[in-house]
């Protein structure tokens, strides 16, 4: 998750330069409540024009932050896409260990129809430095109504852009919260042993397959791992017993960043083993399997 925190970082400290601009000649007025956003748990807020505080240098200040946005419209799609894998084993994990979505997923989404919104917003402010420097002097009481019509459409889509920007400043928060409460900075690796039916789907599928949730595993450094693959049948079955595990015939070695559930909690084995639990199903390397 490294790349991927600080390509969040780095999306979100862009965005916020034209939010930065757009405080300027913006106030913010009260939370929206009927937005899809905000049915998913966000605070989007709605903003209005203060007429007073336009000018040309503030518009041509704006114009020139989402430009900026503009021309790494495809840099911005494709890192977005590279990391699809990544933002899925993060909103996955978030939701087995929060019971929650993160809704990072939408983030593909919001970002293709933000950059819509930018390009309108570019002619607007284009259009916006044109009437200025033809000498319009903006006052709310008295501002011509072709003009309040345009700038009206003006707010509206600054709205839009601001939106994205709220989205995006809250699930990056929120993602890189997760980020340093949930995961290690490096991944650790774990053996667990399991029936036939549980291996089969773990290889297959690279998520933890198991009938108990949450799934214990123990610790496997690199001794452990050698140690138990150099066992036959038998001795495998007698070192499943030793932790308590019937039944299993299987045993499969993998490695995570994620914590188990009792990472500051684990439980000795009578085999000098440690016993950790993972929510089942979580996305997992899998290192070796027999």
């Amino acid at each position: 998750m490294y790349r991927t925190k600080e390509f969040l970082a780095w999306m979100i400290a862009d965005f916020k330069q034209i939010k930065n601009a757009l405080s300027n000649i913006l106030s913010a007025e009260q939370k929206v409540h009927d937005d899809i956003l905000v049915k998913k748990g966000f605070v989007i807020k709605r903003h209005s024009l203060r007429y007073d505080k336009i000018n040309t240098n503030l518009i041509r200040r704006i114009r020139g932050e989402v430009e900026k946005i503009k021309n790494n419209e495809s840099q911005l799609l494709n890192e977005v896409s590279k990391r699809k894998k990544s933002f899925v084993q993060v909103e996955e994990s978030y939701k087995q260990t929060r019971g929650k979505k993160l809704h990072l997923l939408s983030i593909k989404k919001e970002l293709k129809e933000v950059l819509h919104y930018t390009d309108l917003l570019i002619t607007r402010l284009r259009q916006a430095e044109e009437l200025l420097s033809e000498g319009l002097k903006l006052h709310k009481k008295n501002v011509p109504k072709n003009v309040e019509v345009f700038f009206a459409s003006f707010e509206h889509i600054t709205n839009k852009v601001l939106r994205f920007i709220d989205y995006l400043d809250q699930v990056s928060h929120n993602a890189l919260v997760f980020e340093s409460q949930a995961f290690y900075q490096e991944p650790r690796t774990y053996g667990r042993i399991m029936s036939t039916p549980e291996y089969k789907k773990t290889v297959r599928h690279d998520s933890l397959s198991s009938n108990k949730d949450p799934t214990p595993v123990f610790d496997a450094p690199r001794k452990v791992i050698d140690n138990i693959l150099s066992m036959n049948k038998d001795q495998l079955k007698n070192f499943a017993s030793q932790i308590g595990v019937t039944g299993g015939v299987k045993v499969v070695f993998f490695r995570t960043r994620l914590k188990p559930v009792n990472h500051d909690r684990p439980i000795p084995q009578s085999n000098g083993l440690r016993e950790y639990k993972f929510p089942k199903g979580i996305s997992v390397e899998v290192l070796q399997a027999a």
